[in-house]
């Protein structure tokens, strides 16, 4: 079995002390978050723990996961094959499992080149939300053009905004447009 990226657990008192410093010479992709404030079934709290994900430029074996996983100290050498790497990069802030605590991105940590505007896609309940935040937007600033609602998002810190505008243009300007003829009217 071959895969573009490996998964794998950490533990600070047996992992290697310079595990990072490893993928780095290795020039290797990787991302990672530490979990603190996972809790057992039962209640108690979890070890701390990192979760890391190693990635590869094209499909690797299983055995050379298995390896680098080993170097790294990954718990009992075990290094699980990433299927999505976007969803690995969500499940480390536990984002789609609300059961679980709920880690902020600013956990996530990234190396080797590791992009990750290139997997942080928006799902399409959240394009929902950021188009209800929009037209409240639109709405409280009275906003009358397209392009006055572009500047206004353009200085916005949140560029998820801007992204959802710039990609639905249609959607706003129809939208603006009917205020501007009801207003009219």
């Amino acid at each position: 079995m071959k895969s573009r990226g490996f998964t794998g657990v950490l533990y600070e008192d047996s992992c290697n002390p310079k595990w990072r410093e490893e993928l780095e010479q290795l020039h290797i992709q990787y991302f990672y978050a530490k979990h603190d404030k996972d809790i057992n079934p039962d209640g108690t709290k979890k070890e701390p723990h990192i979760h890391v994900a190693f990635i590869f430029d094209g499909p690797t074996t299983q055995k050379n996961g298995e390896d680098i996983g080993k170097l790294l100290g990954v718990k009992n050498g075990i290094v699980q094959p990433i299927k999505s790497i976007r969803g690995v990069y969500r499940y480390f802030t536990h984002k789609d499992n609300p059961e679980k605590y709920q880690y902020d991105e600013s956990v996530l940590v990234t190396g080797g080149g590791f992009n990750v505007e290139n997997i942080q896609e928006l799902t399409a309940k959240e394009i929902r939300e950021y188009k209800r935040d929009i037209i409240g937007i639109i709405k409280d600033n009275n906003i009358m053009s397209y392009g006055e609602l572009i500047d206004v998002l353009i200085q916005s810190e949140d560029i998820n905004m801007f992204q959802v505008a710039s990609t639905n243009t249609l959607f706003f300007n129809t939208y603006i447009n009917s205020k501007k003829y009801i207003k009219n009217n």
